[in-house]
């Protein structure tokens, strides 16, 4: 999710509030966001965790700064983002926004994204080798 606008975030989650104008938040399950594999390198599949991030408002050269922490998979070092592990997260935003879900649009602020731990049961083969 992002404004081109400053637009004004309320970001609830496990540990608190965070509250403030960002240009971008995003929320990831994985590792691997956006072809970007080392976006959030601690992200497991199945950690029951999502991994959020909050790009404050930032200079032209506060993003070209970040841009080089997330291909380096540095992100969570940048000063000017807000990196937080929750199992809940609820975006409230002063006008409403558009979300972008994996490519495709996805619903408007305010809304919850929360991790439901072993929601669908996979069923895999054993290794041939064991």
């Amino acid at each position: 999710m992002s404004a081109d606008t400053e637009t004004y975030f309320e970001v609830e989650h496990d540990h608190g509030i965070w509250s403030g104008e960002a240009k971008l938040i995003l929320v990831a399950l994985t590792n691997s966001v956006g072809g970007f594999e080392k976006l959030a390198p601690e992200a497991l599949t199945d950690d029951g965790l999502l991994h959020l991030y909050i790009v404050k408002n930032a200079a032209l050269p506060g993003f070209v700064r970040i841009a080089t922490s997330v291909i380096r998979g540095k992100l969570e070092e940048d000063p000017a983002v807000e990196v937080v592990q929750t199992t809940k997260v609820s975006i409230k935003t002063n006008e409403p926004l558009s979300s972008n879900i994996d490519g495709d649009e996805g619903c408007t602020t305010p809304f919850v994204i929360d991790v439901l731990p072993r929601h669908i049961r996979a069923l895999i083969p054993p290794d041939k080798d064991e």
